[in-house]
């Protein structure tokens, strides 16, 4: 069996809710560190085994210092009409976008709406 917690990477954003395949479960967030973020702890609510595939759900908000997304005015645009968003995640600014293991040595897929 494999341990019963999950920690993802966060900076500044407002988790809601989190679910494990459909069943709420707990989480609680650790001491911020100044540019590491906040530790999301997820405890899960059954035993793994390994190779065991699982869907983690986090209900969250980014805010306004996400140093991940930026924005260009519309001035600053080829068109000039509509602002634009864009994401940059190099070095460790992903967590502030989604909650993740942030680091090159971890690889998982992911779906944002």
């Amino acid at each position: 069996m494999i341990r019963r917690m999950q920690t993802l990477d966060t900076r500044d954003l407002n988790i809601t809710s989190v679910s494990v395949n459909q069943q709420p479960t707990r989480f609680t967030l650790g001491s911020k560190h100044s540019f590491k973020g906040t530790p999301l702890d997820i405890t899960l609510p059954f035993d793994l085994s390994r190779g065991q595939q699982v869907i983690v759900e986090v209900a969250y908000e980014t805010s306004q210092s996400a140093s991940a997304l930026q924005w260009l005015t519309p001035e600053q645009t080829a068109g000039k009409k509509q602002a634009y968003l864009f994401s940059q995640c190099q070095a460790h600014h992903c967590r502030s976008m989604v909650p993740c293991q942030d680091t090159p040595s971890i690889k998982h897929t992911y779906y944002a709406q």
